[in-house]
């Protein structure tokens, strides 16, 4: 990990017993959890990482229930508390990210919301501001509040808000779309709601200051199967029953690709790649496949766009995604960490209220 080109690092993701209550540590590629935790706080320790805060996420979106399993009544949630910080502490850990959502429909309910912030209220009075508490939810969705409703309320309580400026509409198989569209543009449907010029400024709207909102740039592609190969554009049809893109040799799942797979797509004569100026955001296609992804030219023009609009920052989704080992462009380690850096290493947000 380039530590000189980070100022967080989050490990994504722990989650919890719903029997016991209590995180669960698994073991990924034979290592656990914990050590894996240890190992990363240890960064700290490189005079290159000094500077360094460590969190881990909580949640992956999809397991919002299971926070509320631990948090449902106030003797839970205390006991929650508790055993969040005291890991914190053991694994010299900065702070925990909450991914309270992901991508599709909003599992969430207004109630269910109200109960994740007075647990935020909860933790903030616990630890104060010796460890850091974010959460991570989507930038927004189709004809949807999400969190606006009590958005600013509860970001008086976080340090960031990491706001995922992608995956725009998954649930919409029947056409191809840009999934991480930056300016509002016009579609099949007409003029967009979703998209990240839109987006964001709903969350500026709500009265979430802008230095605690932090865009991401996504460094995979969401891959598609057209109906026609004719008809190869923004809004062509996909074809039913397998509308998602075959799966690459890397990443070995149907509708995503990580950097390494679409960067060596986009540099084969079998692909031609497209930018959408009104969007900021490429797509590659080739016979009946189609991807919407971001490269650095995009990336750099996003990045640009967040910081002239005073946002705190820029998070990347995510390092394993980017090309770690140089493997399409000679060489070149982390190239959508690297646009990312080049544009913010010099920038200092303005904490100011919306």
């Amino acid at each position: 990990i380039p530590l000189e080109k980070c100022t967080h690092i989050i490990y994504s993701f722990l989650e919890t017993d719903n029997q016991t209550g209590n995180l669960i540590f698994r073991k990924r590629d034979g290592k656990d959890e914990k050590d894996i935790l240890k190992e990363l706080s240890q960064l700290k320790d490189d005079p290159k990482g000094k500077h360094l805060k460590i969190l881990f996420s909580y949640g992956a979106g999809a397991h919002t229930q299971s926070l509320m399993n631990q948090i449902g009544d106030d003797g839970k949630m205390k006991k929650f508390v508790k055993h969040i910080v005291w890991w914190l502490d053991d694994l010299r850990i900065d702070g925990v990210n909450f991914h309270l959502e992901g991508p599709g429909p909003q599992v969430s309910k207004k109630h269910e919301m109200i109960t994740i912030l007075k647990f935020i209220k909860t933790l903030r009075r616990e630890v104060m501001d010796r460890k850091m508490i974010t959460a991570q939810l989507p930038a927004c969705r189709h004809n949807e509040k999400n969190f606006l409703f009590m958005s600013e309320t509860m970001s008086r309580h976080l340090n960031y808000l990491f706001l995922m400026t992608f995956d725009y509409r998954l649930d919409d198989l029947h056409f191809t779309r840009l999934t991480s569209g930056l300016y509002n543009y016009t579609d099949h449907n007409g003029p967009t709601t979703v998209e990240s010029e839109t987006c964001l400024g709903k969350w500026i709207n709500s009265g979430v200051p802008k230095y605690k909102i932090i865009p991401g740039l996504a460094v995979y592609g969401r891959s598609f199967t057209l109906d026609n190969s004719s008809y190869n554009g923004v809004s062509a049809k996909l074809k039913q029953g397998h509308p998602l893109g075959k799966a690459a040799s890397y990443t070995k799942t149907d509708g995503y690709m990580n950097y390494v797979e679409t960067c060596q797509r986009a540099n084969s004569k079998q692909w031609r790649r497209e930018w959408a100026p009104y969007a900021a955001t490429a797509y590659i296609y080739s016979n009946n496949q189609w991807v919407s992804y971001d490269d650095k030219g995009s990336g750099e023009v996003k990045v640009k766009w967040f910081r002239s609009h005073s946002f705190g920052g820029v998070f990347v989704w995510s390092l394993e995604d980017d090309d770690f080992a140089g493997m399409c462009n000679k060489g070149e380690l982390y190239p959508m960490l690297q646009v990312c850096w080049n544009v913010i290493k010099d920038y200092r947000p303005l904490r100011l209220k919306a």
